[in-house]
């Protein structure tokens, strides 16, 4: 499975404003419904809206092959319908589909060789979908959309046995954020949470302040340090100074990466119980699988910027993409490069962004300053760098 990620955005507005367009930009249609609410014709094209009733009648499904073949473009259906039926969007044109809550079965290739298909977005809150035969079977990449309260790995079974592939990511969105102040390690922050799931974002509020004698404010990774320190991610070398052209040690990068992932997720690092400062540290990345069991590292040896992209990537699974990036973009690196899908991972989340020409560097060994400037990315979306395309 390529990842599965977590919109920063609530699906709530992105899926209201869908409504909105759909309201906008459909003409009136007609169908053919039977007494027991199955819709067996259509007669249209374009962008469609599924009414839940029409006429008098309560839709209860969508009829087989209701859309076969049809010069269609994006559906929505409206909350109510509860089945969509056999082959009913087979070969259609549809790019976008919105499936309500309310729907509880996906017909037998409901939606085979949609060769347009590209975003699927599922409202059901529990994700207690049933999805037969073949439903999405030999349709191209997919975003499938889904809410953080339904379970993303029962989904990503049930979505791959249906397509048939594992050609497709899972996007996890959130119904509704509150916002507030919090405490997040040493100062509080503008904090938005879900009311669901706890999952949060910050917000930067501009310098807070810091001791380091050593980081001017006027540097280039000033509010990263400044960022990444109040979080109570990273310290300094001593009281009153950073640092920031030194480089970091593989236990000092996976002491982060466990923070980060403690952190994201309401977790705590357990006491140190051995002679060496970082076994806890150590210990909660492969029990929380950030690293891998066959992957080792030298922890007293200095980390490489693609190590450092391997457990920083791994500790923010939950985070969404802003950038595309394709290897070929990325001077330095390729698909066969140590690590190199954590690197582009990072590019992508726009955490990572190289130099000039976007080379990453990958052997080079990270300064604290870089480090800082990818942990302030991690944490405040506000702080990522959308990069121009090509």
């Amino acid at each position: 499975m390529k990842r599965i990620i977590s919109l920063l955005l609530t699906l709530i507005v992105l899926f209201a404003s869908v409504c909105t367009a759909f309201a906008e930009l459909i003409p009136p249609i007609e169908y053919t419904v039977t007494e027991d609410g199955v819709i067996t014709e259509y007669f249209g094209e374009g962008y469609v809206n599924v009414p839940a009733v029409i006429g008098d009648t309560e839709i209860q499904k969508i009829g087989d092959m209701v859309f076969f073949d049809l010069g269609i473009e994006a559906v929505y259906m409206e909350e109510g319908i509860k089945e969509i039926g056999t082959s009913a969007f087979e070969g259609s044109n549809i790019r976008t589909v919105d499936i309500p809550g309310s729907v509880h079965t996906i017909g037998k290739s409901a939606f085979m060789n949609c060769d347009s298909l590209s975003y699927v977005h599922i409202h059901s809150t529990d994700g207690n979908v049933l999805f037969k035969p073949d439903a999405f079977y030999n349709t191209p990449h997919i975003s499938l959309n889904i809410y953080c309260t339904a379970d993303a790995e029962v989904l990503k079974e049930k979505f791959a046995l249906a397509k048939g592939d594992d050609n497709f990511d899972i996007v996890v969105g959130h119904r509704g954020m509150a916002d507030g102040i919090e405490q997040v390690g040493k100062a509080e922050f503008p904090i938005s949470r879900c009311i669901d799931c706890g999952y949060f974002t910050l917000s930067f509020p501009g310098i807070m302040g810091h001791p380091f004698t050593d980081v001017d404010n006027a540097a280039w990774y000033a509010e990263a340090v400044d960022a990444a320190y109040n979080t109570g991610i990273i310290n300094g070398k001593t009281e009153n100074t950073f640092e920031p052209d030194a480089t970091m040690t593989c236990s000092e990068a996976a002491k982060i990466a466990a923070s980060i992932h403690a952190l994201k997720n309401g977790n705590n690092v357990s006491k140190p119980e051995s002679d060496a400062w970082y076994v806890p540290f150590v210990d909660y990345c492969y029990n929380y699988e950030i690293f891998e069991e066959h992957i080792e590292f030298d922890w007293n040896a200095p980390i490489t910027r693609a190590q450092m992209a391997y457990m920083f990537s791994r500790a923010d699974a939950s985070c969404d993409y802003i950038n595309d990036v394709p290897f070929i973009d990325i001077p330095d690196v390729e698909e066969t490069t140590t690590f190199a899908y954590e690197i582009l991972d990072l590019y992508d989340k726009g955490i990572a962004v190289g130099d000039e020409s976007m080379s990453f560097h990958p052997d080079d060994n990270i300064k604290r300053s870089e480090a800082a400037a990818i942990i302030s990315r991690i944490l405040f979306y506000d702080m990522r760098i959308e990069l121009a395309k090509g």
